[in-house]
């Protein structure tokens, strides 16, 4: 008896061929679009970051350049032990929101400035960097700023807010004897969600 060995075409034979499942790819999309939520959520905060760091350094330099022009007009004062130093009296200022356009110092010709006069158009010129650059730019999310010129203690606490966001907690030293200058801000990314920045700056006496 001959045994003949049957061949078997390639296209005939059988493969197994492995695919993916409906809920493999269910689960793929799911982990994809929680990847790129991720990665908006963190290009967000970082544009944040940006916007609320690069706030902080217009802020800085405004209340530098008050903090100048208030050592170039203060009164020098002697003390009973015959030393000096220099007081800021006429620029002490209770808390002031910033709320509307302020008109910038404009010095103007066959006028008389006093100290005080010279002191008050500073800090409307102070007032109106603080509304220029925090809170009159379309992109802002700026809701509340507000700043005060107080007496406090060598080492000063920064400011807050309440929750309003209207009032300001100083946190000045009752009978301190350092000129301080404090703003605190409040940006809004939501109705419901803010954050709160400040800055101080003692001003050399």
């Amino acid at each position: 008896m001959i045994s003949k060995k049957m061949y078997t075409p390639a296209f005939a034979k059988k493969k197994n061929i492995q695919g993916s499942t409906l809920v493999e790819v269910i689960v793929s999309v799911i982990l994809l679009t929680l990847g790129l939520l991720a990665l908006m959520a963190t290009q967000l905060r970082s544009v944040s970051g940006l916007t609320e760091a690069e706030n902080k350094s217009l802020v800085s330099q405004s209340t530098e350049a008050l903090a100048e022009s208030m050592l170039m007009n203060g009164t020098l004062v002697k003390t009973s032990s015959g030393n000096y130093y220099h007081s800021y009296a006429s620029y002490l200022t209770p808390p002031v929101p910033i709320t509307g356009n302020i008109t910038p110092f404009s010095p103007t010709t066959n006028t008389e400035y006093t100290k005080a006069s010279i002191a008050d158009e500073y800090k409307k010129q102070f007032e109106s960097e603080l509304y220029e650059n925090l809170i009159k730019p379309e992109s802002s999310t700026v809701s509340s700023v507000i700043y005060t010129i107080c007496l406090d203690k060598e080492k000063p606490e920064q400011p807050t807010l309440d929750s309003s966001g209207k009032n300001m907690i100083t946190n000045c030293q009752s009978g301190g004897t350092y000129t301080t200058i404090k703003v605190v801000w409040r940006s809004e990314s939501t109705k419901d969600r803010f954050n709160d920045y400040s800055y101080v700056l003692r001003v050399a006496n």
